[in-house]
């Protein structure tokens, strides 16, 4: 016995090495993909495997989902709404502001590119960072005009 399990032992360390080896490399070489979209209609777009963006026409998205599924998004104008599941978070830029979605549905709308975007959060929690602060949302909750406000609606 001792002899049949030291000539499987290595095999079977030299595949857990070459697993291992192959998912590192699958990571590091994962260019991700990345798309634009100017709506003239409502559409709705899949931001890798988690995440979805309904976009409202006249909306305009760029993004790009990274390795691991780390996903970006530059909002440049319009009215989005985000549904992201459990994973990495969601980034939006978004004029002044940054938005961090993580595991929740989000609406983002920036009217103008020199407007003041507002965030409402439908379900879930969201972060919203401008100038180095980072403000927390929750369900029900909305960042309009530069502050939190409770506007009671949530899914």
């Amino acid at each position: 016995m001792a002899t049949s399990r030291s000539t499987w032992r290595p095999a079977l360390i030299l595949v857990l090495v070459a697993t291992s080896l192959f998912v590192v490399l699958a990571i590091l070489l994962d260019t991700g993909t990345r798309g634009e979209a100017v709506a003239p209609t409502r559409a709705t777009i899949d931001l890798g495997r988690r995440a979805t963006a309904v976009i409202e026409g006249g909306a305009v998205v760029a993004w790009h989902v990274g390795p691991g599924g780390v996903t970006e998004v530059a909002q440049r104008g319009g009215d989005v709404l985000y549904r992201v599941a459990e994973g990495p978070p969601v980034h939006v830029s978004a004029g002044a502001l940054d938005v961090e979605i993580h595991d929740a549905v989000v609406r983002v709308i920036l009217p103008a590119a020199d407007a003041e975007p507002r965030v409402h959060v439908l379900a879930g929690r969201a972060r919203v960072r401008r100038d180095g602060e980072r403000v927390p949302l929750e369900a029900g909750e909305a960042w309009i005009e530069g502050e939190v406000r409770d506007v009671g609606f949530s899914l």
